[in-house]
């Protein structure tokens, strides 16, 4: 695979990373949010009755490691959910909910997911899972990136070297080496892709959220606001997300949500004067992006 269609190859290094020394892949919560979902359904006379409001317990360590990405995890197990609700017609006692936690009770790498009925005062648990260590293979499907200019094979093979080191969890000295190729590369999805992990790594998410956003820039030009009606490939995801001129904020319509996802909590991009990573948006609400303003009007 060529070094410009790499960009999420790249992107996924920090995951990777994360496989080696955890027992359980990310993908594993959607498996158990999924089980924990069928095995707490109640049966009715025609129809089925499901768990809307689920929790992803981490262990304190496992919540560090997988914070940069918990927005991103949480909307994939939303999204996993909602389409089995959609496809099997099942009843929600209430809204679907998904939120990950940090537990000092859970172990490291056993995560656990609980799943229960609320609409009312007193919600009940029916069930929950925790991790097993069975690998998961995952395909990858590069992101087709726009065409850029030939760069030197000094800078590649430096920068090939810096992703090695990142894959091995050396993250300064990747970054030194990053560093040395920005006035040959500085201009490319690749280097702005691999400052975006390794600022992840580091744990530094200001600097991350900047590369993502030049990143994003290089990937998506001259397009401030697009409409995305195809899922991604080899999923089956109903939700159609609009994302907005403002970084990092989208609307996510899903088989029977709307909700505002605010992955960088911009100030201007409110519902209700709250902010928040995912806000659920209700008949009623008000949404305010940058200077425009949304009211939810739900009609028959």
């Amino acid at each position: 695979m060529g070094l410009l269609t790499r960009v999420e190859e790249i992107l996924n290094i920090p995951m990777e990373f994360f496989h080696r020394q955890k027992g359980f892949h990310p993908v594993d919560l959607n498996r158990m949010a999924l089980r924990c979902m069928e095995q707490g359904c109640r049966k009715g006379i025609k129809s089925h009755y499901a768990p809307n409001n689920f929790s992803v317990h981490l262990s304190p360590s496992d919540h560090h490691d997988l914070f940069p990405f918990l927005d991103t995890i949480r909307s994939d197990i939303f999204c996993e959910l909602d389409k089995v609700v959609s496809e099997r017609g099942y009843i929600l006692a209430g809204k679907l909910r998904v939120q990950i936690l940090e537990d000092k009770q859970t172990e490291e790498g056993l995560p656990q997911v609980t799943g229960s009925m609320e609409g009312g005062d007193e919600p009940e648990t029916f069930v929950s899972f925790t991790a097993d260590t069975q690998k998961t293979d995952h395909d990858k499907q590069p992101l087709e990136t726009p065409k850029q200019k030939p760069i030197p094979l000094e800078p590649i093979t430096m920068l090939e070297e810096g992703l090695t080191l990142l894959r091995d969890g050396a993250t300064e000295e990747a970054m030194e080496i990053f560093s040395k190729t920005e006035d040959a590369l500085g201009e490319t999805s690749e280097f702005h892709a691999a400052m975006t992990v390794a600022s992840q790594m580091k744990g530094d998410q200001e600097e991350a959220k900047k590369h993502m956003l030049l990143l994003s820039d290089l990937q998506n030009p001259q397009l401030p606001w697009k409409t995305d009606r195809t899922p991604e490939k080899n999923t089956e995801c109903k939700t159609l997300k609009l994302e907005t001129d403002i970084p990092g904020v989208s609307l996510l319509f899903g088989a029977s949500t709307i909700q505002l996802e605010n992955k960088y909590q911009d100030p201007s991009a409110t519902v209700e004067n709250k902010v928040a990573a995912v806000a659920d948006i209700q008949e009623g609400d008000v949404v305010v992006l940058g200077t425009v303003r949304l009211h939810l009007v739900v009609s028959s």
